[in-house]
């Protein structure tokens, strides 16, 4: 595959083209403002022109976090950590596990994943992947079978290989561990809200979805959907369950 030809930015947006794909993402000054723009016209057919290291590195970097709730209100980790805390301690933590299947591959060095879920856009955007990472794709049509990335220790704790065989792109079937972790549901009421996952992604938090904190590390919180959760956990030991905690 050639490396792509960057145009560079013009008046109204940025153009860039891939060469040998067949695609191109363009905007130019005859597109307006509004169209070129996160979530515009030109800006849809922008991304889906991005398939290199550099260029697509720079500018999702720089564009698609605009796409997630730009002005929701950002809390620290330490806020997250409070957040689960007080949930325990009011009763409203459950104990759920990972155990649909899901398809994985080895990633491609450079790739950057974004993680969309339908109805709701992007969830989170990954670093610029080594090769030794993986890419999972849920099995959840519901959620559009959103995709993310995953480090290679991370991938080897948490998923096991089946006996299917692999596609042939690379996707190959595999089982969650499916080790126990906390969580808790926003309620309806939650203002949506930003944070950071532990692996450094921009995530927004929204009413029903799940927050999910690994028993053995506080610090590792993340969100999970609300649908996503619905598919691909199972819930171990309702809300409520639980022995409240004192803070």
């Amino acid at each position: 595959m050639s490396a792509p030809e960057a145009a560079g930015f013009l008046p109204n947006g940025i153009a860039t083209k891939q060469r040998g794909l067949g695609i191109t993402g363009e905007c130019t000054s005859r597109d307006s403002a509004r169209s070129s723009r996160p979530g515009g016209a030109c800006y849809a057919r922008l991304v889906l022109g991005f398939r290199s290291i550099g260029t697509a590195a720079t500018v999702l970097a720089t564009l698609l976090p605009a796409l997630a709730a730009p002005d929701a209100p950002q809390r620290t980790l330490d806020d997250m950590v409070a957040l689960m805390t007080q949930a325990r301690a009011n009763g409203l933590v459950g104990t759920a596990r990972k155990t649909k299947p899901v398809d994985a591959r080895q990633a491609h060095q450079g790739e950057i994943i974004v993680t969309a879920i339908k109805g709701e856009g992007t969830e989170t955007q990954s670093r610029p992947a080594k090769h030794t990472d993986w890419v999972v794709r849920n099995r959840c049509p519901e959620t559009g079978n959103e995709q993310y990335l995953v480090a290679e220790y991370e991938f080897n704790e948490r998923y096991r290989p089946t006996s299917a065989p692999i596609s042939a792109h690379g996707w190959r079937e595999f089982r969650p561990i499916a080790r126990p972790v906390r969580f808790y549901v926003l309620p309806g009421s939650t203002e949506p809200f930003k944070f950071e996952a532990p692996w450094g992604e921009a995530m927004v938090a929204r009413p029903g979805d799940a927050i999910v904190q690994d028993p053995g590390d506080e610090k590792d919180v993340y969100r999970v959907a609300a649908a996503s959760f619905a598919c691909t956990y199972e819930i171990v030991r309702a809300p409520g369950a639980e022995k409240p905690k004192a803070p």
